[in-house]
């Protein structure tokens, strides 16, 4: 995510619109790495009475980001105003500086699994879950 973020900004240097688009390709295959272990997340790291909740938060936070992500552009962008170069190239700085600022942190302290597991299931090896 956070290469394909900032491999957008090469825009602003070559003008070159074909970074923004492998940029995008680069993100967007990221998306699936994001998305789809949010099941085994809340499995690996909640309890029996908290796995529900986790499970709709985590599969919330990407429509949740989608918003934002629709949102942000109205606090730079008038309505029926020519954007100018330098303006896009300070949103684009911003959106980069954002998902870098929210996912170097999950990188470094985040854990494969807990230290001691929150259910019954995760405590034998050979359990199938």
């Amino acid at each position: 995510m956070i290469i394909g973020t900032w491999f957008r900004m090469l825009v602003t240097i070559n003008n070159n619109f074909y970074f923004v688009l492998i940029g995008h390709i680069i993100a967007s295959i990221s998306q699936a790495f994001i998305q789809n272990p949010v099941a085994k997340m809340a499995i690996t790291w909640f309890g029996d009475k908290e796995r529900g909740k986790a499970t709709a938060f985590g599969s919330m936070s990407m429509p949740l980001g989608s918003l934002i992500s629709f949102l942000l552009p109205n606090l730079f962008f008038k309505e029926n105003q020519r954007m100018e170069y330098s303006e896009l190239d300070f949103y684009i700085l911003i959106q980069s500086f954002i998902v870098t600022t929210l996912t170097v942190p999950s990188l470094i302290f985040l854990k494969e699994e807990p230290l001691s597991p929150p259910t019954v299931l995760l405590r034998d090896k050979n359990a199938i879950i």
